[in-house]
């Protein structure tokens, strides 16, 4: 619209500090009104000097209020037509199914995406409403049917969501609880818990009273699946009304303990008892729920009801808690009472009610508690029985008589004889065998020769390999060959074979100490043996004969390995041959032992390389680094030792020999010609 110049006349009729703005008059040939003209002439109206007198910012507010006011009604309105829209299209589609025999979900691939989603959720909302529109229960039961046919197709969500639309219209009263269990086993399979609660509810409202076989299928599935929560909920719903079942009760006893709810528990396990009589696999599982839940009172009680049929297991749990508890006498009073049990029941043929772990936990609580005396005698008599007790319970006993303050020899000394006495000689030896692992591995090694002397001298067999293995790779750790070559020497006098680990401790220890003469003689008396020596032990020799300087015998070793073993040496060994050359700066035998591998048809990896490429570098044999680039260049780029190709380059160049044969290998190794990064 265009603007007018204002008249003369109203601006001096203009108030001072306004301002003109001039306003396109609705009618032809009248001057514009200025906006003070609008305003006072508005103040005229009735009611706007109210508005006037609000401040701006309130007005601002109520005209915000008014309009959102009116955009949420609008939007309400249209929803409501747009709900009423799809009634109407869903009811001309019910018409049409119950017209067309026809399922309308079976379409043709041509109807589009959109298409079959609508059919997806459409279907069972309007097949049902369809079939309800005649009788209810011929209705009740088609819909029944139809959704038990989709959780047969794994089609969850399909009838999840036809059951909801019949419940919200009123017509789930009429199901039956085969529909129920369906629905809940399919729930707890995908883990929909809150499906499995509304369900449960839905029929504690209708007030169904489901049978045993309903609850037997329903529990079981909630306990396997480990929904403990829904399993309570059926038990706080519907216990006045559930199966008197031991099976059940079993699993919601089983739930509630999982989920830490001991008074639930206990309320559970009244009922699982009056629930029938009671066999020896109930009160087993009566046993161990007041084990775990600490009641110790009711489980001995359970364990005098069940006697010497007592499970091994079982009694042990029993025993773990009295232990936990805190009680080690206690658990020796139960155990005492199972030996004598046990006894009477010897000349029946009943089966063992005791085992070597129920005296393990009874050893690591008095161990717990420090009384070693009530500890020697339990040890005492599971040595009568011929009974072993595991590492924990051995490293549990030893700790307690090294911690023990002022006797602890004595109690060692006499935790020795125990072991020496206990069972069999053979026994006795794995006895002591665990027991010297122990003491090594509490960084104990002098009282660990301490025992092993005492079981040389009263043993009348002799100690086994693994003893002797465990002691003389804890002296190599500690660099005391000596006393390691004087228990080799002491394995081969009491008839006792040198194995191949016994053998790779004593050559690691030679080579420490450089002893070349005392590892050949022990390399010497692997062979004469018969064993095959392990490609450890080969890397091991190799590493000595390297330390010693003797170079020609470690490659003489690896030439004639393959015809000597039939195994042939590998890219380590020959990796290990020129490190021990390297460090003795031969790096003429370095080569040597390069090419050696190279005829052997051994294709050197990105560690071989990387180990002798520096040492020809050092020894500027630039034919020899010449030939190692090209080695590396068969290489892939990830496997190639970066650092030390871009260091060979760098001197191959600044030697100034080959410096065609250099830029090629530049070119062929990516140009890594620039300075190598610092090592991170």
């Amino acid at each position: 619209s265009s603007v007018h110049s204002a008249h003369p006349s109203s601006l001096s009729a203009q108030p001072p500090g306004c301002t003109f703005i001039p306003v396109r008059s609705t009618y032809p040939g009248r001057r514009p009104a200025s906006a003070m003209e609008l305003l006072c002439s508005a103040s005229q109206v009735p009611g706007a000097s109210v508005w006037l007198a609000i401040p701006v910012f309130v007005q601002e507010a109520l005209i915000l209020f008014v309009f959102f006011g009116v955009s949420l009604l609008w939007s309400q309105r249209v929803e409501r037509r747009r709900k009423e829209a799809r009634a109407r299209r869903l009811r001309k589609q019910s018409v049409a199914a119950d017209a067309t025999p026809s399922s309308p979900a079976t379409k043709t691939a041509g109807d589009g995406a959109k298409a079959g989603v609508v059919d997806r959720w459409a279907a069972p909302m309007r097949l049902a409403q369809a079939v309800a529109a005649d009788a209810p229960p011929a209705a009740a039961a088609a819909n029944e049917e139809r959704m038990l046919k989709a959780l047969g197709q794994l089609h969850f969500t399909e009838a999840i969501s036809q059951y909801r639309y019949l419940e919200r219209a009123g017509l789930a009263n009429d199901f039956s609880e085969k529909l129920y269990a369906a629905f809940i086993i399919s729930a707890a399979r995908m883990g929909k818990s809150d499906v499995i609660e509304s369900l449960f509810l839905s029929m504690r409202i209708k007030g169904m009273a489901p049978s045993a076989q309903f609850w037997l299928a329903t529990v079981k599935m909630l306990s396997s699946r480990r929904l403990f929560a829904s399993c309570l909920l059926v038990y706080q719903s519907f216990r006045l009304s559930l199966p008197r079942d031991k099976v059940i009760f079993g699993c919601l006893m089983n739930a509630a303990l999982e989920a830490g709810e001991g008074d639930v528990v206990l309320r559970i396990a009244a009922d699982f008892q009056k629930s029938g009589p009671m066999t020896t696999k109930d009160l087993s599982a009566l046993l161990r729920v007041y084990a775990a839940l600490g009641r110790l009172d009711e489980g001995e009680e359970v364990f005098r009801t069940m006697g010497a049929e007592t499970p091994p297991h079982v009694l042990n749990c029993l025993l773990s808690a009295c232990v936990s508890s805190r009680q080690p006498d206690r658990s020796a009073g139960v155990l005492r009472e199972a030996e004598v049990l046990e006894c009477a029941e010897a000349l029946e043929g009943s089966r063992a009610t005791l085992s070597g772990a129920c005296y393990a936990t009874v050893l690591v609580g008095f161990a717990a508690s420090g009384a070693l005396p009530p500890a020697f005698a339990t040890f005492r008599r599971m040595a009568e029985r011929g009974l072993e007790p595991d590492d924990a319970a051995l490293a549990a006993v030893w700790e307690a008589v090294l911690c023990e303050p002022g006797a602890g020899d004595a109690s060692a000394v006499r935790l020795s004889g125990l072991l020496l006495g206990h069972g069999d000689d053979g026994v006795a030896a794995a006895m002591c065998a665990r027991c010297l692992r122990f003491l090594v591995r509490a960084d104990l090694l002098p009282r660990a020769l301490e025992l092993f002397r005492e079981l040389r001298s009263r043993s009348r067999s002799p100690p086994s390999v693994v003893a002797y293995s465990v002691l003389v790779k804890a002296l190599v750790d500690q660099r005391r060959l000596q006393p390691a070559l004087a228990l080799v020497d002491d394995m081969r006098a009491v008839g006792q074979r040198l194995d191949d680990i016994l053998a790779t401790h004593v050559l690691d220890g030679c080579r420490h100490a450089q002893d070349e003469a005392s590892g050949r003689r022990i390399f010497r008396e692997l062979i004469a043996t018969g064993q095959r020596p392990s490609s450890i032990t080969l890397v091991v020799m190799l590493k000595l004969l390297g330390s010693c300087g003797r170079h020609d015998e470690a490659h003489h070793l690896v030439k004639g390995w393959e015809a000597e073993h039939g195994v042939a040496p590998s890219v380590v060994h020959y990796t290990c041959l020129m490190s021990g050359s390297l460090r003795k700066r031969a790096y003429d035998s370095a080569w040597k032992a390069f090419e050696l591998m190279r005829a052997a048809g051994v294709r050197p990896d990105g560690m071989a390389l990387q180990t002798l490429l520096p040492g020809m570098v050092a020894a500027r044999s630039w034919d020899c680094v010449a030939d190692l680039l090209e080695e590396v260049v068969g290489l892939d780029s990830d496997k190639r030792p970066k650092e030390c190709v871009n260091h060979a380059l760098q001197q191959l160049q600044a030697a100034c020999v080959y410096a065609e044969r250099c830029g090629d290998l530049a070119a062929r190794l990516g140009g890594a010609t620039r300075p190598a990064a610092p090592r991170e």
